[in-house]
């Protein structure tokens, strides 16, 4: 991960509507998003802790770190991030 992308991906994390990352089985797949299609892989949605607010899951992703990349170039562009002056 390049060092913009380190700062957005700490960014999200800091956001009420932060990531969730996690690897879905196929049956979990199938429950979560509702798609009889989806398969088993990582998966990430934004999610606001103890609250019911969510999106939808995207993925399937091979691996955690390609659902992490593309979590920063789908919502990337919505953080703000804090000048380093």
């Amino acid at each position: 991960m390049n060092p913009d992308q380190e700062k957005i991906w700490d960014a999200l994390n800091c956001q009420f509507m932060a990531p969730e990352i996690q690897f879905l089985s196929t049956c979990e797949a199938i429950k979560y998003t509702e798609d009889d299609t989806a398969s088993r892989g990582w998966y990430w949605r934004l999610s606001a802790s103890g609250y019911l607010d969510c999106t939808d899951w995207s993925g399937p992703f091979s691996t955690e770190f390609s659902a992490v990349l593309d979590c920063i170039d789908t919502c990337g562009d919505d953080v703000e991030l804090e000048d380093e002056d």
